[in-house]
Formats: structure tokens, sequence, C-alpha cells
């Protein structure tokens, strides 16, 4: 939208513009807690006259479908505190390579779909601590404050609960990295549910791990590099003793006979070398 609206500016100064959108543009373009880039959109796009409108749900849509039958089911939870941000995330690890999903409900119901591809070597509990800091992050960009994380990973709600301590440098250190991000909030809270009560976040990240085609209203990203840098330990190897080797020779050396002919007449006993040094 910001780059059609450089490109047709003169249409967007003479009319009013109706934007039609499944996606809560204009929440998150007027929020007042919104930072970065979005705030320099929010200010650009502020001087023409724009609407947003909500695009009517298309009933043929089967995910949309799932994504609508699945949210009733949670919305007991988001109900309790309608002032949060709800999200939900799940990671998946197979041959193809590992991928995670995001599911983001706003306080007025609307949804956001992520999918991040991971193109590095990552265990399942790296794939859950990754999916759970850019899930964080994200919400960081969009200027939210209050937000309930729920996630089917014991592992990782649990040692963000500080409820179980982290013995691996490894989670340690994603650990560290979500607790400078939770300083960009007023409440965060963390929360784990069965794998039944997430089958969304898990069939996104499905498809961010087999590498499939994401569909139309799933937002996708590619995580080329591990969010903390693993120091790997560098043995010191020693410098190599030389050592000298002496092998005894089991043949005589002739110079030191050829000699010994010359000044004493003096032959080896042993006939072989004998003739060797007299012919």
């Amino acid at each position: 939208m910001l780059i059609t609206s450089r490109k047709l500016r003169h249409y967007f100064e003479y009319y009013k513009i109706i934007v039609v959108t499944e996606f809560p543009l204009g929440d998150i373009l007027h929020n007042k807690e919104t930072n970065g880039h979005i705030i320099k959109w929010a200010v650009e796009l502020d001087t023409y006259s724009i609407k947003f409108r909500s695009r009517p749900t298309i009933k043929s849509q089967a995910f949309a479908d799932f994504i609508a039958e699945w949210t009733e089911i949670q919305e007991p939870i988001a109900a309790t505190c309608p002032k949060h941000w709800v999200m939900y995330f799940d990671g998946t690890l197979n041959i193809n390579g590992a991928g995670v999903g995001i599911l983001f409900i706003m306080p007025t119901k609307d949804k956001l779909c992520y999918v991040l591809r991971i193109h590095f070597p990552a265990s399942n509990n790296v794939a859950e601590y990754e999916v759970c800091l850019h899930g964080l992050r994200i919400v960081v960009g969009l200027g939210v404050k209050c937000l309930m994380v729920y996630g089917d990973s014991a592992l990782v709600i649990n040692q963000l609960n500080k409820d179980w301590s982290c013995s691996n440098e490894k989670m340690d250190a994603y650990c560290i990295k979500i607790r400078k991000v939770e300083g960009k909030f007023y409440g965060i809270e963390y929360h784990h549910v069965v794998h039944d009560q997430n089958q969304l976040t898990d069939h996104l990240s499905k498809l961010g791990s087999s590498r499939a085609m994401i569909p139309l209203g799933v937002f996708v990203q590619d995580l080329l590099a591990p969010s903390i840098k693993e120091d790997k330990e560098v043995e010191e190897v020693p410098p190599a003793e030389q050592l000298v080797l002496v092998v005894p020779s089991s043949v005589t050396d002739l110079r030191e006979q050829f000699i010994k002919y010359l000044t004493n007449t003096e032959v080896p006993t042993n006939k072989t070398e004998t003739e060797c040094l007299v012919h």
C-alpha cells in the first residue's frame, strides 16, 4: 500500500481511498505504541484520506474456515484477558529441515498467521525457542505491550516461567535473549497447552518444515542463522615435540674401514667387505 501511494500519489491526493483487506492494517497504523518503520509509514499515509474495510468471509476458503473453527475453540482463553494480544507457537523438525508457526489473535479477534522456515541445523528445542523469540519481536514491532503466550513445549514454557532451570548453555542463551525482549512489554505471561489445543500452529510449522506452498494470507519469513551466537570451544594444540630417533646401522661405514686399510693395512674380518675395500 505504501508503494502504491507513492506511485499513484495524484490519485491518493484527490480521492478518498478505501482499502479492503483481511489484515488489521488500520489498527496497526493507528496504534500509538507502534515504533520503527511502521510509525514512519503511518505518518506518510496519514496525509491521505484512507479508510480500511474488512474483507467479507469467503466460504470456499478451507484454510480460512480452519482458522475460524480452531479459534472458536480457543476463545475462552483469549477472552479472559481481552486487552491482551494472544500468541500461539509451535515448531516442527523433519528430514527436509525445521519450520515453525505462529498465530496472533488481537483483542478484536483479528488473526495474523506466520510461517518461519529455518535454514540452519536445529534441534526441536532450538526451533521452539526460535519461534518464541521471533514471535515476541514481531509483536514488539507492532507496538503490542501486553501479551499472553501459549505453546505445547513443556521445556520452553517451564524454563521461561523459571519453573525449570536451564542446564544447557544454548537454552540458557535463548532465555537471556527472550528476557531482554520481555522488557519491552508492560505484561507478558507464558502458558502451556496440550498439542490438541495447538493444531493450527502445528499445521503452519509443518508447512515451513516441509517447504510446502504457503497459503494466501500467511506471512513467511526465512531464518538463515540462529538468533544466538554459538561460541565454539577451540582446543589449544601444543606444538609437536621434536623427536630424534637414532637407528643403529647394521652396515659398517666403508670410509672408516678404508682409512684403516690405508694407514695400517688392516682389512675387515668379513670377506665380502674385504673384497669391496680392495677392489
